[in-house]
């Protein structure tokens, strides 16, 4: 199990570092450290799923595949990091990442909120892709990440004014019926039965 964990974060770092290899051929500006003009109506980017779209790519390391050697040896990517070398800050895109059940017991929450830079020891697709939509766009730009994972749209993400959906079954601990139900638009019923 454990060399499938480090295969899996292995080819996770490779795929986001040649994403983000692709990308740097287009020879992004640095930020100009400018807030977002917030007279302007925000621009809402969602990534959602699963593992893939967690933070896999290691930033620490004086060795290939990190985000540090491929900024300091490589001279990859220079628009992530100042003059002092210190990672950018994008003060316009806004950089949410969500996970978990939601609901008031349930598990998860924000994870991050934050103005888009490389912060910690990993990071995800949105590093990339904000900063292309940062120069690529004039008005604000909110990335909304939610890595749930095992979602339906047809029953846990369902637009507002969709009706709520009842199932019937068998708790497989108890033995008991039960009824789950969706969340509704203008019901009392605002989260899943099994939150």
């Amino acid at each position: 199990m454990k060399l499938k964990n480090k295969l899996i974060q292995t080819l996770s770092a490779a795929t986001l570092l040649a994403a983000l290899t692709l990308s740097a051929s287009a020879e992004l500006p640095d930020p100009d450290g400018k807030p977002a003009d917030i007279s302007k109506p925000v621009k809402v980017f969602i990534i959602m799923g699963q593992s893939n779209t967690l933070e896999m790519g290691r930033v620490k390391g004086d060795k290939e595949g990190t985000l540090e050697y491929a900024v300091k040896t490589e001279k990859l990517y220079p628009f992530m990091v100042d003059e002092e070398g210190n990672w950018t800050k994008r003060q316009d895109v806004r950089n949410v990442h969500t996970q978990g059940s939601g609901g008031p017991a349930g598990r998860g929450g924000v994870r991050r909120n934050d103005w888009l830079t490389v912060s910690g020891g990993k990071i995800g697709i949105e590093t990339g892709i904000g900063h292309h939509l940062g120069n690529a766009l004039d008005e604000p730009v909110l990335i909304l990440k939610s890595s749930i994972g095992n979602r339906s749209l047809g029953w846990d993400l369902l637009p507002p004014g969709s009706p709520r959906h009842e199932v019937e079954t068998t708790d497989k601990k108890t033995g008991k019926k039960i009824t789950l139900v969706t969340p509704a638009y203008n019901d009392k019923v605002r989260y899943p039965s099994w939150t």
